[in-house]
């Protein structure tokens, strides 16, 4: 994209949809916050104390400890989940905007990612927080925590592109979607660390595009330590990649948009 991008749309687009979203409910925007710390509340209560699970190869952390690991990867699938749930919707809720010639389609996917991003940022702080409060202050790797983020970030807005430009087209897509976001799910390592599958399924959790980023949290947040530099240039490289393959996608078929709808 170019410098003259809309950046600015994006953001107010964004903002509008979050401020829809949460208008008209008692906690409004506190649910932004609300929201996370009941899920990992309900984490710590089910999987740790009910169930009394433990993350292999952390020690006994108390009972706290499996729901922050559990959560540091939930956070990250809820992103992507977000960005993958809403992208059908995207053009088709917009007609308004396809009739109109010259405003840049494109902006749209920017700003469901910003929403997604919106929503990331507090549950984070709830997921810091409770790290300080479990296991103390984090090493100055948690600074870094933004390079997990960012490649996926590029993942997701390909995939949005690409699933909001083929929905119109190919309207089961929206059915499908569901079914791959639970798939996702239980082919990263979100409720097992990656050394517990066997050694012949490993390489298949790695081609799931949140199980690197999954790893590099986990690696900066819990062990102060940095991802392997090949690996995850290398993700870089299949992130930008896909990026650049869903806005082919979407600039390809956006002529046919208007006669579609």
């Amino acid at each position: 994209m170019s410098g003259r991008f809309p950046w600015r749309l994006a953001a107010q687009l964004a903002a509008r949809d979050v401020a829809l979203r949460y208008r008209g409910s008692l906690g409004g925007l506190a649910w932004l916050v609300l929201a996370p710390l009941l899920l990992l509340s309900i984490y710590t209560l089910v999987f740790a104390v009910i169930l009394q699970h433990r993350w292999q190869g952390v020690g006994e952390g108390g009972a706290g400890e499996f729901a922050l690991f559990l959560f540091s990867g939930m956070l990250l699938h809820g992103f992507l989940a977000e960005c993958l749930a809403r992208a059908p919707t995207l053009v088709l809720g917009n007609v308004n905007f396809v009739k109109k010639t010259p405003f840049p389609l494109e902006v749209l996917g920017v700003s469901q990612l910003l929403v997604a991003l919106a929503h990331l940022l507090p549950t984070f702080g709830v997921l810091l927080v409770f790290v300080v409060v479990q296991r103390g202050l984090p090493g100055w790797t948690v600074l870094l925590a933004p390079l997990a983020v960012a490649p996926l970030a590029l993942v997701a807005l390909g995939a949005i592109w690409a699933l909001a430009a083929l929905t119109v087209f190919f309207r089961d897509l929206a059915q499908v979607i569901g079914l791959v976001v639970t798939a996702l799910f239980f082919l990263s390592p979100i409720l097992y660390p990656i050394e517990a599958a066997p050694e012949a399924v490993r390489p298949f959790l790695y081609v799931n595009p949140l199980t690197l980023p999954i790893e590099t949290l986990r690696g900066l947040l819990f062990d102060g330590t940095l991802p392997a530099m090949g690996s995850y240039l290398a993700y870089w490289g299949a992130a930008l990649a896909c990026a650049a393959a869903g806005l082919g996608v979407f600039r390809g078929l956006r002529d046919g948009f208007a006669d579609a709808l």
